[in-house]
């Protein structure tokens, strides 16, 4: 899912570690008892980096691959995955790095594995800083200029499905202050058709993201 607002953010700029056996492998162990391989290696005679993902659902069953990534390594030479629990429910995801910006914003794939259905499926592509849930949404942070942060608000889809647009229900976009003491400011919407409208967010924990600069806010300024 490429917007012109992850373009911009790319221009400008409870699991466990089992084991590692060898470089570039590490297993992973689920709160559901399942575990994840994953391996790297390193780019072949084709210029290619493969990284594998392995599932085994119980500890005495056999490790199955359930994906297999492969980057150009002269296209991407900064690229890798590893596994992490972005939404902090105590099940790895995989997530796959393929290009940086010059600053904190990257281009990721991100992939849910379903342990029961032995599968992943793309769940979340773009270009941001970080990406986390916060009161029951998911939650894209990058910066979007020199002096402004942009976070992106998706609903949790109702399926499991990749998160596109159509689930984007908040963006908060902050600027630094002008000038040393002063206020930064803050612009809560949320999209209404073609259109982004400021809204009154009274969601405390999202409303928090306001304060990336400091404590003092001016929230949706009459002048915006």
């Amino acid at each position: 899912m490429i917007t012109s607002w992850s373009l911009a953010m790319l221009f400008l700029s409870p699991a466990t570690v089992v084991a590692g056996s060898q470089d570039g492998q590490a297993i992973h162990r689920n709160v559901d008892g399942s575990q994840l391989r994953i391996s790297q290696h390193p780019c072949d005679a084709a210029g290619h980096r493969i990284i594998r993902v392995e599932l085994r659902s119980i500890p005495s069953s056999a490790f199955k691959t359930v994906l297999q990534r492969s980057q150009s390594c002269s296209a991407y030479p900064r690229g890798s995955g590893h596994l992490q629990d972005v939404d902090a429910d105590g099940l790895m995801e995989y997530v796959e790095l393929a290009y940086c910006g010059a600053g904190p914003n990257c281009w990721r794939q991100i992939f849910k594995i379903d342990s029961q259905q032995g599968r992943a499926d793309l769940f979340f592509e773009g270009g941001f800083s970080r990406f986390r849930t916060i009161a029951g949404f998911y939650v894209s942070s990058g910066r979007a200029s020199c002096c402004s942060w942009e976070h992106a608000i998706y609903r949790l889809p109702l399926r499991s499905r990749t998160i596109t647009a159509q689930d984007l229900a908040y963006r908060i976009s902050v600027e630094a202050p002008a000038m040393e003491g002063e206020a930064a400011t803050c612009l809560i919407t949320r999209p209404e058709g073609e259109a982004w409208v400021p809204i009154d967010l009274n969601i405390e924990p999202l409303r928090k993201l306001c304060h990336h600069y400091g404590e003092k806010v001016v929230t949706n300024p009459a002048n915006h």
